[in-house]
């Protein structure tokens, strides 16, 4: 049942005004009246102001209202009309809202006050824009079509109390929902308007004026329990509402003599009684909503309010200040401008400090020869106390003076002199240190720089048609210029010109950039000279540790770089426009390469085979720290320049492991060990291509390329051998081709070392690349760990063990051990003993260095440096060991099929220069860590296997050898082309009883010699 509110005409008037002289009820309706039109069963009390006549329907004591419907009514306001001279000052209206239906038409007003002099006020509006789905909200004007928003969403079919105010005095609307007090959460309305008369009050139909509808069905709103009054207390009956300041009075300085008065007005529960105070004290007589004092005297300056007091509480107005100077005074000042030297661009200012009756007004002029005039161009504040030359132009260096003025004179400042220098020239390595140190973004991006570099793009690398984006590098460095709205009025610089470019700095997503703009004439890009060769490109770092460190990439950041024997991801064949893929090098280590889309690399077809990219370090990192998103970026398709392809044969191996046949750009040579290294050149366009040895004046005498000087042709090739001998001990040789083709050039280096005497008994002796959980195998906790558990052992269990069998130790500082892809270890001194002693070893094993409260019990063990572990793949990898200086002592590279299938590691074989062979085919000691693979010390003799005698061999496919095993120790098979070659293992394992016996299927084929023989150990 709905309950209404009941008041019944004057008799409430009568007794509203006698519990408060302020409170007082103008209208109210609860629309109990038949069903029917409003204007035809109100009685008059309601009238159509606009629209077809008896479309406003009222059904069931509820009136309804809409978009739908005919016309807009109106009904009269008691004591009307309202204007800001009336004795109240506000006028208050509440209704009861229950919406049946969204409103559809955004820019309606649905309910308002209405004066026939000045039209709606305080309008209500209905709208769904702002809303979200099926939600409306309600927004509240002064008198325009651009309410402020009730960010309440409210619902169909929920009854709302909808509160109005319309302040008289300054005609301010303000709107509650739902509201305890007039202290709740409101909005007021921001548009300006001017004085009301306001007699009546409006529903509206904002959806303009169809047929008559006297019906319920299509309305918009059920509108109840109408009440407009002169109090918040009128319209919310119960409330309790302490009073509010509206208007709150101003500060005021004025000379003796004056008269001066402040105004403020407050809300709330009447009665409503003012009492101004001045540095605490009642002032007689000031107990109004105005206060006037007139001639004051300077002992009359303080601190002014005014304490409210209303029937719900107590409130004060802000304090307000009053200066009253003793006699006019004229301007004097007290603080001079200085003289100011900066650089263009920068902000420079001149600040005055006066002092004397206000008003004081200022003027700030230049001065030149003798004449003052008003400042002109882009200068803010010359009518204040400090004038601002936003970006100091070298045209605005000069003299300048400040006129301050009120009533009673005038008084000019010191002529001051502003210094505007050219921006400093700088290199660019000057310009990439203007960054901070943890974000790497410009600490200042005002000052105006100028320096000079070679441009090293190709193509306009933005998109766009008004702005420029090119690449320039001078010998400290490289940096992105981005030439705003230029493309109208200047010519890209091409790749070769030497520019010289001014501008401030800029950072767009991490990438630092010189930004110039046409729209600045102290901002420029000139071309100094053309056809100049690009410099010498960077080699792009590949290797995790510096990819990983923000100072080193971002001292690199914006140069020429080149990539040189890296292979493309071939996923998509073809370069997509706007995408990043990687590109690997030799060590399967990765960089993102990123296609511009304004090159003319989208769409074409990817190089195969290993080629040498030339491009631009860039940056594409979307939020602070910019310290990763680097990408390498070709500027166009001729900067891919290959394919090179080039192979290299090794032979007269003195130790086994390293891949025999590989495409390294690094090897390793120990004396009397043979490299042949075929290169080729060919040019994808089809054109003709030039290789040439380049004669770095370092290369072995042992060494040599089949043809000195170049080779041209279609398919050029070239040979370089190299055979070294104990002279080239200690010594990195750099090999260096140079590929000449019409799109460009490519420089190749081979790295080739030779390890002294004693690293040539350093060695990657043991690795173990799969661990186990089973408790019972003799392969489980290989570290002899105090606890090992199933949820850590594939990452801690893993191991790489080096061993020394030299009669020197090693400081292992800046060693390296790399798994082909990622640096695992470096050696830094960190942890105590990390040294590799003569006839010993190290350890480097899988635990993330947080796992160090269970540490090996083996010694000598240290952990990698990343939290995946050493990280040696089942499927196969490559094992790396680096000397400090860099240089590659041992690679050892192994496939899925090296790996025993049963659980051990893998240990050379049976000396140190020996292939390796999986554990359990040559001892029982399936895991060896720290120790020979028979489980003896490094300084104690290596074990030699025992012959075994009684074999019995059935040839045939499979072949059989049969023999009798002891069952204590490992047997190992082995096979040889020749009885005075080199044997090798193929199989091994323990067998359980005396019965041992090995099958080969698919032997050797005849005429091939089978050799084999079997030992135990």
């Amino acid at each position: 049942m709905k309950t209404k509110l009941k008041i019944l005409g004057s008799l409430m008037v009568l007794f509203l005004a006698a519990l408060g002289a302020q409170a007082t009820i103008l209208l109210q309706d609860d629309f109990t009246y038949a069903d029917g039109s409003l204007t035809n069963v109100s009685s008059g009390k309601w009238a159509t102001f606009s629209g077809n006549a008896g479309g406003t329907p009222v059904s069931g004591g509820v009136l309804y209202n809409g978009q739908n419907y005919s016309d807009d009514v109106l009904a009269a306001l008691a004591g009307g009309p309202y204007t800001s001279s009336s004795t109240s000052n506000y006028l208050y209206f509440s209704f009861t809202l229950n919406a049946q239906a969204l409103p559809t038409n955004s820019g309606g007003y649905y309910f308002a006050l209405y004066g026939s002099s000045v039209g709606f006020r305080s309008r209500v509006y209905a709208f769904t824009n702002t809303a979200a789905p099926g939600k409306f909200r309600l927004g509240v004007a002064n008198s325009a079509g651009s309410p402020a928003t009730n960010t309440t969403d409210l619902s169909l079919g929920t009854t709302y109390t909808v509160v109005g105010r319309f302040l008289l005095t300054n005609s301010t609307a303000t709107l509650w929902i739902n509201p305890v007090s007039s202290a709740s959460l409101n909005v007021s309305a921001t548009d300006a308007t001017t004085s009301a008369g306001i007699t009546n009050f409006s529903f509206r139909q904002p959806g303009g004026a169809p047929a008559a509808n006297t019906t319920a069905a299509g309305a918009t709103f059920a509108i109840d329990n109408l009440l407009v009054g002169t109090a918040f207390a009128d319209v919310v009956p119960g409330s309790v509402n302490p009073p509010t300041v509206l208007i709150q009075p101003n500060d005021t300085n004025v000379v003796a003599g004056s008269t001066i008065s402040f105004t403020t007005l407050a809300d709330g529960d009447g009665p409503i009684s003012y009492q101004w105070q001045t540095n605490g004290v009642n002032i007689a007589g000031g107990t109004s909503a105005t206060l006037t004092l007139a001639n004051v005297t300077v002992a009359q300056s303080g601190n002014y309010y005014c304490q409210i007091t209303g029937a719900s509480g107590v409130t004060n107005t802000r304090v307000n200040t009053v200066v009253v100077s003793a006699v006019p005074v004229p301007p004097s000042i007290s603080t001079q401008p200085q003289n100011q030297t900066v650089t263009a661009g920068d902000i420079a200012s001149f600040t005055v400090v006066a002092a004397g009756s206000n008003p004081l007004s200022y003027q700030w002029k230049s001065v030149s020869g003798g004449v003052t005039n008003n400042i002109a161009g882009s200068v803010t504040g010359t009518n204040t106390a400090t004038v601002t030359f936003p970006i100091a132009t070298l045209a605005q260096s000069g003299n300048y003076v400040v006129i301050v003025t009120n009533a009673f004179g005038t008084n000019s400042s010191v002529q001051v002199t502003l210094t505007v220098n050219p921006p400093p020239v700088v290199t660019i390595g000057n310009l990439r240190s203007r960054v901070d140190n943890v974000n790497y973004a410009p600490t200042n991006t005002t000052s105006f720089f100028t320096t000079t570099g070679t441009v090293t793009t190709y193509n306009n690398m933005t998109s766009g048609s008004v702005n420029y984006e090119f690449f320039i590098q001078d010998n400290t460095g490289g940096i992105a210029v981005f030439w705003a709205a230029s493309a109208a009025n200047n010519s890209l610089p091409r790749a070769g010109d030497i520019v010289q470019v001014t501008g401030p700095l800029a950072q767009f997503n991490g990438l630092l950039e010189l930004s110039p703009t046409t729209a600045n004439a102290l901002t420029s890009v000139t071309v100094l000279s053309s056809g100049n060769p690009l410099p010498a490109p960077q080699v792009l770092p590949f290797d995790p540790s510096v990819t990983a460190n923000p100072a080193i990439m971002e001292a690199l950041e914006g140069s020429y770089c080149v990539a040189s024997n890296v292979f493309l991801d071939a996923t998509a064949p073809t370069f997509v426009s706007g995408a990043n893929f990687l590109i690997t090098n030799s060590l399967n280590q990765t960089f993102d390469l990123f296609v511009n889309a304004n090159t003319d690399i989208p769409g074409q077809t990817k190089p195969t085979g290993p080629v040498t990219v030339y491009g631009i370090l860039g940056q594409f990192i979307a939020a602070a720290p910019f310290t990763s998103g680097y990408e390498f970026t070709p500027s166009r398709l001729a900067e891919f320049v290959g394919p090179v392809t080039w192979t290299n044969v090794l032979s007269r191996l003195v130790r086994r492991g390293d891949a025999p046949t590989n495409t390294y750009t690094e090897s390793v040579l120990r004396p009397g060990e043979k490299l042949v290294m075929t290169v080729t050149g060919a040019d994808p366009a089809g054109g003709s291509v030039t290789v040439t040895p380049v004669d770095t004046g370092v290369l072995s005498a042992n060494s040599s390329w089949t043809t000195p000087g170049a080779v041209t042709g279609a398919s050029a090739a070239n040979t370089f051998t190299f055979q070294p001998t104990a002279a080239d001990a200690g010594s990195n040789y750099v090999v260096t081709l140079e590929v000449d083709l019409a799109s460009g050039t490519s420089t190749n280096i081979w790295n080739i070392y030779v390890p002294t005497a004693d690293e040539q008994q350093v060695v990657i002796s043991e690795f173990f690349a799969n661990p186990t959980t089973n408790v019972l195998s003799h392969a489980f906790n290989p570290l002899g760990r105090a606890l090992d558990t199933n949820s850590t052992i594939t990452l801690n269990d893993q191991y790489i063990e080096i061993a020394n069998l030299s009669g020197s130790s090693f400081d292992l500082f800046n060693w390296k051990v790399n798994n082909g892809t990622v640096i695992k270890k470096t050696f830094d001194g960190s942890t105590s003993g990390q040294t590799l002693s003569s006839s010993n070893y190290v350890v480097l094993f899988g635990s993330p260095t947080t796992d160090l409260i269970n540490p090996p019990s083996i010694g000598q063990a240290f952990v990698s440096d990343v939290s995946g572990g050493v990280a040696l793949k089942s499927s196969g990898g490559t094992l790396m060991l680096h000397n400090q200086d860099g240089h590659l002592i041992d690679r050892v590279v192994y496939t899925s099929s090296d790996l025993s299938t049963n659980v051990s590691s893998m240990s050379r074989f049976p000396t140190i220069n020996d292939g390796f062979v999986p554990q359990a085919y040559i001892n029982t000691n399936l895991v060896t860590a720290g120790a020979q693979y028979d489980g003896g010390s490094w300084s104690a003799n290596t074990k030699v296997p025992a012959a075994v005698t009684n074999v019995v061999l059935a040839a045939g496919n499979p072949i059989t050898l049969s023999f009798t095993a002891d069952p204590t120790l490992a047997s190992t098979l082995w096979q040889s082309d020749s009885v005075t070659n080199k044997f090798h293992v193929v199989f091994g394992q323990q067998f359980g009883s005396p019965s041992g016996v090995f099958s080969v299927t698919n032997p050797p084929p005849v005429p091939n010699k089978q050799f084999w023989f079997i030992t135990t150990q």
